[in-house]
């Protein structure tokens, strides 16, 4: 191999890896998990504050797990979804337990507003799929 084909070879290996690279130290984990729960409820009228609030509640609640940080990056880089990933499932599973969706009953035309970061053993039992919240359905 000539010197010169080598020296190219090795310059373009060393920009496959680090324009990633770049574009991956350049997400910050709460701009991921924001983008990924936008992404995710596109059809939901999202109270954008409320999202970065559970974002910086969920860095803080659930500590900072390198390994998990990781994985939201990369997901949110790469459009992961949450038929993919269990790890997109559970963080929007939680905000919507952490919002007013299912108090509202569900009602995907008002605006969904962030109440607080869910925690079963702190929150109140509820079940939103009670004949409370529809009794029509029980009739």
């Amino acid at each position: 191999m000539q010197r010169r084909k080598f020296l190219g070879l090795t310059a373009i290996g060393a920009t496959a890896i680090a324009i990633p690279a770049i574009g991956f130290g350049a997400v910050s984990t709460k701009s991921a998990i924001t983008g990924i729960i936008q992404k995710e409820l596109s059809y939901l009228n999202l109270d954008k504050q409320g999202i970065e609030q559970y974002a910086a509640d969920y860095l803080q609640y659930e500590g900072n797990v390198p390994r998990i940080e990781l994985k939201l990056k990369m997901y949110r880089l790469l459009g992961v979804n949450s038929e993919k990933s269990s790890i997109v499932s559970a963080l929007i599973e939680k905000y919507l337990l952490s919002t007013d969706f299912f108090l509202k009953n569900m009602d995907e035309s008002r605006k969904i507003n962030y109440i607080g970061y869910y925690n079963p053993y702190n929150s109140p039992c509820a079940n939103p799929f009670s004949a409370q919240f529809y009794p029509e359905a029980h009739t």
